[in-house]
């Protein structure tokens, strides 16, 4: 029987289960080395020429064949990429709008109401308007189970106020959620702050002039 006279790789190959070939072809497509498209177990030449490469890049003897060594090696070498690319933390890209020569980006609060926000790294708590929190109290998605307390602001002109602070459930900006983020409370005139509160909380953010995109990347620690 021809199996009977293969030796070294070539036995070792041709001795895997169709489903081992299978995941083997779809490593290879995994490192860029073979087209993506259904993987069929069959190594013929497109298949060959990948192993070729990826043995001669990786220092590995060339033989064409996968060996035992080197499906347990190819199979790591995915493992790990995965685990790397598991760890990159996600992008996301939100869109701002133009309100009055201002760039605001949309925030759901607690699930019951969204308003356009300005991101200002300068103040310490997101800041909304207090008949937005009467809002959320009419809803039920505040209660005095959320307040903190107060504390003094010192305002641009160099005054101070107090303000009431508590914390929101919820706040959704584009498809990220964070949770139970401190939020203070302003008159009813200002405009809604997207703040420390809420910043400190991502891996990182930055706003994309030229796009005009606020971008959020990841959660911090």
């Amino acid at each position: 029987m021809w199996l009977s006279q293969l030796t070294g790789p070539a036995r070792e190959e041709a001795d895997r289960v169709p489903e081992e070939h299978l995941k083997l072809q779809q490593d290879l497509q995994q490192l860029g080395l073979l087209p993506a498209g259904p993987a069929d177990g069959i190594y013929a030449q497109e298949t060959r020429s990948a192993i070729l490469a990826w043995q001669n890049s990786r220092g590995r003897p060339v033989t064409g064949f996968l060996s035992n060594a080197d499906a347990s090696t190819l199979k790591q070498e995915v493992t790990t990429a995965r685990a790397a690319s598991s760890d990159v933390p996600t992008a996301r890209d939100i869109p701002l709008q133009n309100a009055g020569g201002v760039y605001v980006v949309p925030v759901r609060i607690n699930g019951v109401i969204t308003l356009d926000f300005i991101v200002d790294s300068g103040a310490s708590d997101v800041v909304i308007p207090a008949d937005v929190a009467m809002t959320l109290i009419r809803t039920g998605t505040i209660s005095n189970a959320d307040y903190i307390g107060n504390t003094e602001y010192m305002l641009a002109d160099g005054s101070t106020a107090k303000s009431d602070r508590f914390t929101l459930r919820e706040l959704k900006v584009g498809e990220l959620t964070l949770s139970n983020v401190t939020a203070s409370i302003s008159s009813v005139k200002s405009t809604p702050l997207l703040g420390q509160s809420f910043l400190s909380k991502l891996g990182s953010w930055s706003i994309d002039n030229n796009r005009h995109v606020l971008r959020l990347t990841g959660l911090g620690n």
